[in-house]
C-alpha cells in the first residue's frame, strides 16, 4: 500500500536525491514508490488526495510528492531569477496550432527546471524533449506533411546520435524526463534537467511534446517510442 492510499505522503529527502526523485518520477511504479519509502523515515505531510492510478503511477502520491518537492525546490532557487515561459500549442500537418498554455524554464543551481501549465492533452506520460530548431511549422517526409517536423530532432550538439533520456551523458542533451497528465488533462508537475545549465544552451531551439511516452531508450522503438508530435512550443 502506497503512503497516499493511507493518506499521507513523504516530504523529500535532502536536495540530491529529491531532484533525482524529480527526475525518475516518470519511470516505473517499483522505483517510484521505493524513493517513497526513503523518504519515510524523515517527515510526512499530510495528503487527503484520493490515490488515483494512471499507467502504473499512483496520482495521489505523486501529487502530494511533487508538491513538497517544489516547495523546497523554489526555496532553494531563490535569487536565481533567469526564466523563461515557452507558450505550447497543439500541433498539425495542415500547420493549424491551437494554445494549450505554457511551460516555464528556470534556472537552477542543479540544472534547469521545467514547469509546465497546460491543458486540453491526453492522460498518461508523454516524452518531451528539446528539438534542434525554432520551427513548429510542419515539413515534407517523405512526400507527406508531418505535424512540426521542422522543429527537427532532438538536441544533440555532441552529435551522439542516442536517445538515453536526461541523466546520461552519453545521450541527447535535448532528452528530457516525460512530462505526467493527469485524468482531467493537465500537466502540471515539474521536471528536471540536470545536464542543461542555462537558458543560453536552449534559447531559438523548440519544446516537444510527444503522443506517446518515452522509455528513454532507442530499443524497442527509436528515440523512446514517443511517436507523433503532439504539442510545440519555440523558445525566443
Amino acid at each position: 500500500m502506497s503512503f497516499a492510499s493511507r493518506g499521507v505522503c513523504a516530504l523529500p529527502p535532502p536536495l540530491p536525491i529529491m531532484f533525482l526523485s524529480i527526475g525518475i518520477i516518470n519511470r516505473s511504479d517499483r522505483i517510484l514508490h521505493s524513493y517513497c519509502a526513503i523518504s519515510s523515515e524523515r517527515c510526512l505531510l499530510p495528503c487527503n488526495q484520493q490515490a488515483q492510478s494512471v499507467n502504473g503511477i499512483n496520482e495521489g502520491f505523486m501529487k502530494c510528492k511533487i508538491i513538497a518537492a517544489i516547495a523546497m525546490l523554489t526555496a532553494a532557487s531563490c535569487g536565481y531569477a533567469a526564466e523563461q515561459e515557452v507558450p505550447m500549442n497543439l500541433v498539425s500537418a495542415d500547420g493549424k496550432e491551437v494554445s494549450i498554455g505554457k511551460i516555464t524554464i528556470q534556472e537552477t543551481p542543479y540544472g534547469l527546471l521545467f514547469t509546465p501549465a497546460l491543458h486540453s492533452l491526453s492522460e498518461g506520460i508523454h516524452g518531451f524533449h528539446v528539438h534542434e530548431k525554432g520551427n513548429c511549422a510542419p515539413a515534407l517526409k517523405d512526400g507527406k506533411p508531418v505535424a512540426a517536423l521542422s522543429a527537427g530532432g532532438h538536441f544533440d550538439p555532441k552529435n551522439t546520435g542516442k536517445h538515453l533520456g536526461p541523466w546520461s551523458p552519453d545521450g541527447h542533451l535535448g532528452d528530457l524526463p516525460a512530462l505526467f497528465v493527469t485524468h482531467d488533462g493537465k500537466a502540471n508537475y515539474p521536471v528536471l534537467a540536470p545536464r542543461l545549465n542555462s537558458l543560453k544552451e536552449i534559447k531559438g531551439r523548440s519544446l516537444m511534446l510527444h503522443a506517446g511516452g518515452d522509455n528513454h531508450h532507442d530499443h524497442p522503438e527509436p528515440l523512446g517510442g514517443g511517436g507523433a508530435r503532439m504539442a510545440c512550443g519555440i523558445i525566443q
